[in-house]
């Protein structure tokens, strides 16, 4: 197929300055040029020239992770994103290669404590001061907060202040209102008509577990060769996406997963489809990822039964500014 003169859709037409997601923009813009029939040489001769004044050197190296990361996630017309800030996401497989790369030698997380440039202790930001954080606001906005995936309520901030602590479970947004209509008619504090119109938070979960399953013995092999954990090997896969955007903070479940925060706000798009593709493909849970109203653990939260505290394990307060 010819391909005498690559474009780019409006949202991805003009790659961002450097420090402002100009990695996440290369393979977003590479998917998009293969889409359309472009090869190898072409998309990469492409990007060389569309990244050359974006502020710093991107390195051959970088272009051709691009170029590679395409031809894995380009694969049929379903992976084409929509046009809103939800966009219909493509149902990548699990890259175990590419995992299995990772998790080698990656850090775990120990590292990723270190790693933190707001140092954390043991007594730490309690919940509150985290969802102010993370969630900004007054205390008239609205929270859906869970005490379980099957009992939860959505209050203004004020009404939930000091009880953030005891509870598992926030919706990573604001709410518009304390009740709406789901998608099958039903009135809910829960209901996915209730977010803010504008996505804040992409909530990256890793939760490796021990099976079976090709992944589940990767996983296996791993953790016996290394002395370590499942929630270990969620950190290689986190710092891997922090390459593409700033990671903001990361919460430990209390069990055998880890949340990542990364702020989406200003992003296109074109740009959440190529992170949430690469996500998955890196071993993340599709289901946060694909629903913005999707629980997630809550920062310094208490997991139950048991009463374990959801610990923060990194938190880099310049990106929530």
């Amino acid at each position: 197929m010819s391909f005498p003169s690559p474009s780019l859709p409006p949202g991805l037409a003009t790659p961002p300055f450097a420090g402002s997601g100009v990695h996440t923009w290369g393979f977003a813009a590479a998917c998009a040029l293969r889409r359309q029939g472009a090869g190898d040489l072409q998309i990469l001769s492409f990007l060389e020239s569309a990244v050359a004044h974006v502020g710093r050197r991107v390195p051959t190296r970088e272009l051709r992770n691009w170029v590679d990361g395409s031809a894995r996630a380009v694969g049929h017309p379903s992976q084409v994103p929509a046009r809103n800030h939800t966009p219909s996401i493509p149902r990548p497989t699990v890259d175990l290669g590419q995992l299995q790369e990772l998790w080698r030698d990656g850090p775990l997380l120990v590292e990723l404590w270190e790693l933190s440039p707001y140092r954390l202790l043991d007594i730490g930001p309690a919940a509150e001061e985290l969802i102010d954080l993370l969630l900004p606001g007054n205390g008239s906005q609205l929270l859906c907060v869970g005490a379980t995936q099957s009992q939860f309520d959505t209050r203004t901030r004020d009404e939930w202040r000091g009880r953030l602590g005891q509870r598992q479970f926030v919706v990573p947004a604001l709410m518009t209102a304390r009740r709406g209509l789901t998608a099958d008619g039903r009135l809910s504090a829960h209901a996915k008509s209730l977010l803010e119109p504008t996505r804040r938070w992409l909530v990256v979960e890793c939760d490796f577990k021990l099976s079976e399953t090709p992944l589940g013995r990767l996983v296996a092999e791993t953790c016996n060769r290394r002395n370590c954990t499942p929630p270990d090997l969620c950190v290689p896969t986190i710092l891997a996406l922090a390459k593409y955007w700033p990671l903001a903070a990361v919460v430990h479940s209390g069990g055998k997963s880890l949340h990542a925060w990364f702020p989406c706000h200003t992003a296109t798009p074109e740009i959440i489809s190529a992170f949430i593709t690469r996500a998955i493909q890196l071993g993340a849970d599709p289901a946060p990822l694909r629903n913005p109203a999707q629980f997630v653990r809550m920062p310094e939260g208490t997991r139950q039964p048991g009463k374990v505290r959801q610990a923060l394990q990194f938190l880099n307060p310049s990106v929530l500014q």
